[in-house]
């Protein structure tokens, strides 16, 4: 296909041999799994009947499935082609970096493309093939559309599609084709807001703009040679995101699109010690009464933590302290100093900072920050 080409030949460019052949066989191997493809260059619609012959029977479908799903996979492509001529939805997604506002737009092109199809196929009297193709996309499945063995792949194709689909769903059923045409106009900033629609409708932004805010963070750090790092995760995921830093999986980036944006600023020390590090991460909530029982919660958690650094063997030195400067709505601020189980010490400093609907939590291991520097980026962050 024509489009496929254009794909191995740009992802070629500048790449060494080995490279440029990988690109070229992944592209092809995603290419046997596409039943239908609407192209953004020469603005045709193909239907691949090659992967449909191979590819349906093993889904089991039953009833009229072929021209069921034939007409579904035509209604889901022309979708894409009239959105296309209404908002230019090609020329848009071009010019977007492959960044979260991407997957976020990505999933409302998707999303719509599922939804119409879905109706088209229920006006018709068939069975709602658009949906079971979405749903074909749940990760792991070994019988699904996408079960090509790549986890991350899968989810974010399963996020694309059924998200994203739940997404415009939720919009036609609260405004019509007008609240629908919004998302195209005025595109999701965030992935959370394709998780949850209604932060996409409420009028309170989001997040503020974090990658202004965490940049001016690099006045708290000391010199030296710093790695940083930008990734999502969200208010459930984000122990999990914490525990899985450093092991350079990008299964990170694609575990959660929900509400935090995080960066991480880590450095390895040449004396042996243990590498310093700083993550900051933001939550936002509808209702700022979540945003503090969120706070109350770490707030336990914390303590409980430090009770048990407080009586650990070995440990030369601890101090432990609850700070609430008048900052923001409300802050909780602590620090312990304590050796490690392999008998290293270590300067841990949490800060959890409530700003009406938003609460910043700040990790640092290392830092060593005074107090008046701690002061300083909580008042920065609460600016």
């Amino acid at each position: 296909m024509q489009e496929w080409d254009s794909a191995t030949q740009q992802a070629g460019e500048g790449m060494d041999p080995l490279a440029r052949l990988m690109a070229e066989y992944r592209a092809l191997k995603n290419s046997r799994r596409i039943l239908g493809k609407y192209s953004f260059i020469d603005k045709k619609v193909y239907i691949v009947t090659e992967n449909m012959l191979e590819l349906l029977p093993k889904m089991k479908l039953t009833g009229n499935w072929q021209t069921e799903t034939v007409d579904a996979i035509l209604a889901h492509e022309l979708t894409h082609a009239n959105d296309d001529f209404r908002f230019g939805t090609g020329k848009y997604y071009a010019a977007l970096q492959d960044n979260e506002q991407a997957l976020a737009y990505r999933a409302v092109t998707e999303g719509n493309a599922v939804y119409t199809a879905s109706e088209i196929c229920r006006r018709l009297g068939y069975q709602d093939r658009s949906l079971q193709l979405a749903a074909t996309h749940e990760p792991e499945d070994p019988n699904g559309l996408l079960a090509s063995g790549n986890y991350p792949e899968e989810l974010l194709m399963y996020f694309q599609y059924s998200y994203g689909e739940r997404f415009m769903r939720r919009l036609y059923e609260e405004g019509g084709v007008e609240l629908a045409a919004k998302a195209f106009l005025q595109a999701p900033q965030y992935t959370s807001q394709i998780y949850r629609p209604e932060q996409y409708l409420s009028p309170v932004p989001v997040l503020p703009d974090m990658d202004t805010l965490l940049l001016q963070t690099d006045n708290f750090l000391p010199e030296g040679t710093w790695e940083r790092e930008t990734f999502s995760a969200s208010e459930l995921m984000i122990r999990l995101g914490f525990s899985r830093l450093g092991n350079g999986s990008t299964e990170r980036y694609l575990q959660s699109y929900l509400t935090g944006r995080t960066r991480l600023f880590s450095s390895s020390t040449d004396d042996g010690s243990d590498p310093r590090r700083m993550l900051v991460t933001a939550f936002y909530y509808l209702d700022p009464v979540n945003a503090a029982d969120f706070l109350d919660g770490e707030e336990q958690l914390m303590l409980a933590q430090w009770s048990d650094i407080a009586v650990r063997e070995n440990s030369a030195f601890q101090k432990v302290r609850r700070l609430e400067p008048a900052i923001g709505t409300r802050c909780i601020w602590s620090e312990a100093n304590y050796h490690d189980d392999a008998g290293v010490v270590t300067n841990d400093q949490q800060i959890f900072l409530q700003c009406g609907n938003l609460v910043f939590e700040v990790a640092m291991f290392n830092m060593n920050l005074t107090d008046n520097d701690i002061i300083s980026l909580l008042k920065l962050l609460a600016a």
